[in-house]
């Protein structure tokens, strides 16, 4: 992909930012299709040979790098907001009973908890935090000593709650 690409995911400008993302996403989920066309046009290519060959083969390389470079995009960005690193107390509620814990790093969708809490992938539980109140959560992952998880729906009160610790754990204080 050319560098004139690449400027759109000027991270000092959310809007290209989130134009970017939309547009990885599109490509991606017709990235499949376009790869079937190039497939047939390759076969139809091959009977004809010459220059349409040539440029089958190009257009195939091209299609193939574009897709390896979205499939490793998708898993190295996968987060589309602002982690904060925290180090704050919050307490779990599982279908085991209560658990302290530590909210290692926070977004406004999700957060990384320590120590591990024993769940599964897709498990649901509710986080306390003692400023905010209960989160609905759903396990995405685990790691050796993290549960990574993503924020259920919220209401308006604790939306706006969490964007306030959040933009003040981001603010530098004037100290």
């Amino acid at each position: 992909m050319s560098d004139q690409n690449t400027d759109l995911l000027d991270e000092g400008d959310p809007q290209r930012q989130h134009s970017a993302i939309e547009l990885r996403s599109d490509l991606a989920s017709h990235i499949d299709a376009i790869w079937e066309s190039i497939a047939a046009m390759l076969t139809l290519a091959e009977s004809n040979g010459g220059p349409m060959l040539a440029a089958a083969n190009r257009v195939a390389d091209e299609v193939g790098n574009l897709k390896m470079v979205l499939q490793e995009s998708d898993a190295a960005n996968r987060r589309r907001h602002t982690r904060v690193f925290l180090d704050m107390k919050a307490e779990c509620e599982t279908r085991a009973g209560r658990q302290d814990c530590v909210i290692a790093n926070m977004s406004v969708s999700g957060a990384a908890l320590s120590p591990r809490i024993e769940l599964d992938p897709g498990d649901t539980f509710k986080i306390n935090l003692n400023e905010i109140g209960d989160i609905a959560c759903e396990v995405v992952s685990l790691s050796d000593s993290l549960t990574h998880v993503r924020f259920g729906e919220m209401d308006g009160r604790i939306q706006k709650a969490l964007g306030n610790l959040l933009q003040e754990r981001l603010t530098p204080s004037d100290e």
